[in-house]
């Protein structure tokens, strides 16, 4: 264990519960450990909520139905099974608007490759009921973007907020996906030209991510998917951006290292410190071998080992699950000093806290409507909004608030 790092005493029972059961696989040591935490009087509510706040209920029931039925509430064991077979079938009409959109983006010239989501609910897991997910991802060229966007609309897509064209452009640039949902199937879209936001000073070789993509059968459909060691890196920095707020993600990590044993580690590790990700990299590996057993390569230990910083930073996160409600991602609207030490290097550092203070955010563009040509204005209008019309919007209500409403 690398020094720093939470230990399972401090651990509320209900999250060392969780922990011990979430793991892709289990072997005897596991079974027992999670038998004797059984004894230490879980709170199944509280157990029940982390797991679903996690993303975890489904491969925590399925494991505490096959170690320990005998012990567990029956009612508790009935609702793990019904939530499986939801979360199946959910699941499975989710990958059929998925394959629906790649089919029909195909038919275009568009291509596509899918990531997280379903993807990783079979690639990691090898059950697309074990990994709940919400909405759907995919890459596609930057070429791409607008003729997508008129496929999803003629799908049914839209986004909640009518804006322009020039708008929907520069929030596409700044965040590297746009965002659309299918009101009457309650479904999301996100279909990504780069995989971060502007903000991040990553330098991500997209042209390899291609290069390196092969085709694969997905529950019975050919898509294009990615190497194995660029969907881990994918993996590794999603998660690192999010800075880890939910267990789910470093069991996607734990599940796909597991099942993908011959990945070539070398090409992942030579990868990260060209774009500027290894801390990331370092801190999902850590993450997967401290709490989930992933069997890390030695010279990746060695790495996360030889990083000051990595101890505190796998510290403060498994503190943050101890938390009775998740913690949530940093805000994207200021520097965040997770984000920032997640950075590689002085440079890349500069850069996201540049970027951080002069790109505007999606809100910024949505609050004016400018013509394509005039976007360079929405650096401007973003610094007057932080500094100067949003410290005195704060002032009015601080005032408001301290103000009698009824003063005698």
């Amino acid at each position: 264990m690398i020094s720093g790092t939470l230990s399972a005493d401090a651990m509320p029972p209900e999250l060392r519960l969780l922990l011990a059961c979430a793991k892709p696989s289990t072997g005897a040591e596991d079974d027992a450990l999670i038998r004797q935490l059984l004894n230490t009087g879980i709170d199944w509510a509280a157990f029940a909520r982390k797991a679903l706040d996690h993303n975890l209920l489904g491969l925590a029931g399925r494991t505490l139905r096959r170690v320990a039925s005998d012990v567990i509430p029956e009612e508790l064991l009935d609702a793990f099974r019904i939530h499986l077979e939801e979360t199946r079938l959910r699941n499975r009409e989710l990958f059929a608007e998925l394959n629906l959109i790649v089919q029909t983006l195909a038919a275009q010239g568009i291509n596509t490759i899918p990531f997280k989501g379903p993807v990783i609910a079979v690639e990691a897991y090898g059950d697309i009921g074990l990994r709940a997910f919400r909405d759907l991802d995919f890459l596609i060229r930057d070429s791409d973007v607008r003729a997508t966007r008129a496929v999803l609309r003629r799908l049914g897509y839209d986004r909640p907020a009518p804006l322009t064209e020039s708008q929907i452009d520069m929030i596409e640039y700044l965040q590297g996906q746009d965002l659309v949902m299918k009101n009457s199937a309650g479904i999301e879209v996100e279909p990504h030209s780069r995989l971060i936001s502007a903000k991040m000073a990553l330098d991500i070789d997209y042209e390899g991510l291609w290069s390196r993509a092969r085709v694969s059968v997905v529950e019975g459909q050919s898509m294009m998917v990615f190497a194995p060691e660029d969907h881990l890196q994918i993996l590794a920095i999603h998660g690192g951006k999010e800075m880890w707020w939910r267990i789910g993600w470093v069991s996607d990590i734990a599940a796909f290292i597991g099942s993908h044993p011959s990945v070539d580690w070398d090409a992942i590790l030579t990868r990260a410190r060209r774009q500027g990700s290894l801390r990331m990299l370092l801190l999902a590996t850590e993450l997967a071998r401290q709490y989930f057993g992933a069997a890390i390569p030695a010279a990746v230990m060695a790495a996360a080992k030889a990083d000051r910083a990595i101890p505190e930073m796998v510290r403060n996160i498994a503190a943050g699950w101890s938390e009775t409600a998740p913690l949530g991602p940093p805000s994207n609207k200021t520097v965040s000093m997770d984000r920032l030490r997640l950075h590689d290097g002085f440079a890349r550092r500069a850069r996201y806290v540049a970027r951080t203070i002069f790109l505007p955010g999606p809100h910024h563009v949505a609050w004016v409507a400018l013509p394509r040509p005039l976007a360079f204005a929405y650096v401007p209008l973003k610094l007057v909004h932080d500094l100067a019309l949003l410290p005195l919007w704060r002032a009015r209500g601080y005032v408001l608030k301290a103000w009698p409403s009824n003063p005698s």
